[in-house]
């Protein structure tokens, strides 16, 4: 963009008294203000190019500026206002012939907006027709107003967010993806808002009923007779094996005793004479009296221990089975006896 057609036309149309001193003013200050957005324009600082020229547009606006402020807006994406800007522009070009370099600015704007037509999107709400009382729709946080329901509505393409409420009514927040040069439907329902019943107040309860109840432990159910059973079981068989083998272990002593005895042995301060087999007969029968003795004494305490189990056990309403065993008094062995 060239400064001094830009400068030239808008000073051409800014209507200045030059007796006034507030006006000269402001035509100065106008003046600081385009030349300050040409420059940010020129250095790539689109978005202060854009700021500085909508201040001076506020002030003074001209076919040229609205062209500058359509091309920064274009250049930040702002479509939507850059097609709004360029139209300006057109316009103000048609209702003034004698404007300075009206065929070029008037070319460049009329390309500005066929460009821009094809890049914006267009949005369509779609209201009933009994609509609710005191409707309002927002498209991308402005309000739209009732003349545009049903007609296309230009938008920047991307997601856009609409937003309705009414009195009474559900209010509906959707966001749509909009793509340039599409046109996306929205139908506004909004149903009647069902307010929650409040809930009712607990009710108190008596004093007497807050008074606190002692806590009574639950009754202890009586010992079941299954277990003293099963320990008595297994005591009996630990005794019986233990009886058992201490009579093997007295039958093997009593064999090594007689061999001892029929060969002649004798034992002399503790040594078995004549030497043969003698000295292994005595060791044996020496080893193995220990053994038959803890045998026998761990075998019988496991039977008794067994009977008391039995005996103490809680009674099932009728005769238990019992079974019984000891060493026997004559021959190395065991004497067992059962009751059922």
């Amino acid at each position: 963009m060239r400064p001094a057609p830009l400068l030239a036309l808008s000073v051409a149309l800014l209507p200045l008294a030059a007796s006034a001193q507030t006006n000269a003013e402001i035509e100065a200050t106008w003046r600081l203000l385009v030349g300050q957005a040409q420059a940010a324009q020129a250095s790539g600082d689109h978005a202060r190019a854009l700021d500085i020229g909508l201040r001076a547009a506020s002030i003074h606006a001209s076919p040229s500026l609205y062209r500058f402020v359509a091309q920064e807006q274009s250049h930040l994406g702002l479509v939507v206002p850059a097609l709004t800007s360029a139209q300006r522009c057109v316009d103000a070009l048609a209702a003034d012939r004698s404007a300075p370099e009206r065929a070029a600015t008037l070319a460049t704007c009329t390309a500005l907006v066929r460009d821009l037509q094809g890049r914006v999107g267009h949005l369509v709400i779609e209201v009933p027709a009994t609509a609710p009382e005191g409707l309002t729709v927002t498209v991308a946080g402005s309000v739209l107003p009732p003349a545009l329901y049903g007609m296309p509505y230009l938008v920047t393409p991307g997601n856009v967010t609409i937003d309705a409420t009414a009195p009474g009514r559900s209010p509906l927040h959707r966001s749509v993806a909009v793509t340039a040069a599409g046109t996306v439907p929205v139908r506004i329902e909004l149903p009647t808002a069902t307010s929650a019943a409040p809930a009712a107040p607990a009710r108190q309860a008596p004093a007497a009923a807050l008074a606190v109840r002692p806590l009574v432990p639950p009754p202890v159910a009586p010992p079941s007779g299954s277990l003293h059973r099963s320990m008595a079981w297994a005591t009996a068989i630990g005794g019986a094996a233990g009886l058992a083998v201490g009579g093997v272990l007295a039958g093997v002593r009593e064999g090594a005793v007689s061999s001892f005895n029929s060969a002649g042995c004798i034992e002399d301060h503790g040594v078995a004479t004549p030497t043969g087999n003698c000295p292994s007969d005595q060791s044996t029968a020496n080893s193995l009296a220990p053994a038959v003795i803890a045998s026998f004494a761990v075998g019988g305490t496991l039977v008794a221990a067994s009977v008391i189990l039995w005996v103490t056990a809680p009674s099932r309403g009728r005769e238990h089975a019992a079974v019984a065993c000891a060493p026997s008094l004559g021959t190395p062995g065991l004497v067992c006896g059962a009751r059922f």
